[in-house]
């Protein structure tokens, strides 16, 4: 499971459908959306694909609404999820609806005015392209990224994976250094981050976009496509490079563009470098924070560093 690293997929399952002439970037998504999405405070402001993409929507991610893989209220279900994308949707961001908390799910300011990094707006994007192009967006994806890829065994729902060599996610008992399993689990805004691949199916999709949407002959976005998704969005220096999902900077004298992700039982973590041309995918099935994240970190910096 790639848990936010997915988002890059799904960023591009998006840009397939403006690519098709379907989806305007900056147009308001109320235009596509069978239900009606307004910042409270700012109701007369649209907010645009783009904005969900760049995350400055001000949609916020309350993050209760999950739960965990163990509380009694969880979105973290056993296998996939029976919620569908966009009733789930609907039920956070339309007031009156079961899972829409006044003063929690949004920002108190205008959209596209800064940036906050939001799943549930990357997830609300892969809705509006699934809309528009009136196909299921895993499907979409699968059919525009992954299979003209060779990507087997991959996909947002645990349905599409018949092997049983499957990494089961892990969390470490700190009380007894080991570690034990969660279950496989999905969840309803499964766009954000339920993506599931193997490290050399992913480097796939990752030298495709290294290479400006094409690798081994098949060309899945166009070239002024990527262009887009690689140029800074956001109006002012952020310190960053902020695309459509991915970002970048050069921290280090060098700049490399990618994504990280992390959810129970995950942490990914994928880049590349423009100017050497190298791309480096780290996966496991445990999440790390602090210390075990700086070192696992390490390993594709200095893959990064060493590689030509």
């Amino acid at each position: 499971m790639l848990a936010s690293v997915s988002k890059t997929v799904t960023c591009a399952g998006v840009m397939s459908v403006v690519e098709d002439g379907d989806l305007d970037l900056d147009a308001d998504v109320n235009d596509y959306l069978p239900f009606e999405v307004r910042i409270p405070t700012a109701p007369e402001e649209p907010i645009t694909t783009r904005m969900l993409l760049i995350h400055t929507s001000a949609i916020r991610d309350r993050f209760s609404v999950w739960g965990t893989p163990y509380s009694r209220d969880s979105l973290y279900f056993h296998g996939d999820s029976p919620i569908e994308l966009g009733e789930f949707l609907r039920s956070y961001l339309v007031p009156g609806e079961s899972r829409y908390r006044e003063g929690a799910n949004f920002y108190e300011r205008r959209p596209g005015r800064a940036y906050a990094y939001s799943n549930i707006a990357v997830a609300l994007a892969a809705y509006v392209a699934e809309v528009v192009a009136h196909r299921d967006f895993n499907e979409l994806c699968k059919q525009r990224i992954l299979e003209p890829l060779g990507m087997d065994q991959s996909g947002f729902r645990l349905a599409d994976i018949t092997t049983t060599n499957l990494a089961m996610p892990y969390k470490l008992n700190k009380e007894t250094g080991s570690f034990e399993p969660y279950f496989q689990y999905g969840y309803p805004d499964y766009p954000d981050g339920a993506l599931r691949t193997s490290a050399a199916h992913l480097a796939r999709w990752l030298a495709a976009f290294m290479n400006y949407g094409s690798f081994e002959g098949v060309r899945v976005l166009e070239r002024s496509t990527v262009r887009e998704t690689r140029r800074h969005q956001l109006s002012y220096d952020a310190g960053w490079r902020q695309g459509l999902v991915w970002y970048g900077a050069a921290p280090r004298g060098y700049f490399r563009m990618g994504h990280t992700g992390g959810d129970f039982g995950v942490s990914t973590r994928m880049f590349f470098r423009p100017d050497t041309r190298v791309g480096v995918v780290t996966l496991t099935n445990s999440y790390l924070g602090g210390p075990r994240w700086d070192a696992f970190r390490a390993i594709d910096l200095r893959l990064l560093e060493e590689l030509e």
